[in-house]
């Protein structure tokens, strides 16, 4: 005897406009604790972070969202955050470097890895410490941003073709 078991897929609407909100939410959390141009890079950088991995780790809905994430709503909140992150770290043109790859690679790697480390500490069978979470994503971050914006910091190339 086979059994099967159909499981109705989720009302995509309902699910859309939770990750609306969600995401805007988060958005003006983070725009909130962003002290501006008046701190350098990694100070500025360092309280928009933490303020996103902590509202994250909070917020009673990210378990459930996080887990089933509206797949177009996520990647469209990804490619916005990477794309601002791009442009502050352009800003500060004077001192960031012509760096390859460009600001708009590194930027989406940063906001990759916070989304998967925060992911990964909110859905997991065991949740961190918050704070442990927040230090985790920003060294992270911090890795994969100095290079694009630290002009000490070698970024070693090899000659074409010998990849």
């Amino acid at each position: 005897m086979t059994v099967e078991l159909t499981l109705t897929p989720p009302d995509r609407a309902a699910q859309g406009q939770e990750w609306d909100a969600y995401v805007q939410e988060l958005a003006a959390v983070v725009a909130a604790a962003d002290p501006g141009s008046t701190y350098d890079w990694e100070a500025r950088e360092r309280m928009r972070t933490s303020a996103w991995v902590r509202h994250v780790y909070e917020h009673p809905a990210s378990a459930l969202l996080l887990r089933h994430p509206d797949t177009g709503a996520a990647a469209g909140a990804r490619r916005r955050e990477a794309a601002e992150l791009a442009g502050r770290l352009d800003g500060g043109r004077a001192v960031a470097r012509p760096a390859r790859p460009s600001s708009d690679a590194w930027a989406a790697a940063a906001v990759a890895a916070m989304w998967e480390i925060t992911t990964a500490a909110v859905t997991g069978p065991e949740r961190l410490p918050r704070e442990r979470v927040v230090s985790d994503v920003w060294t992270v971050v911090r890795t994969l941003l100095v290079p694009a914006v630290d002009r000490h910091t070698p970024v070693f190339r090899r000659p074409r073709g010998a990849w």
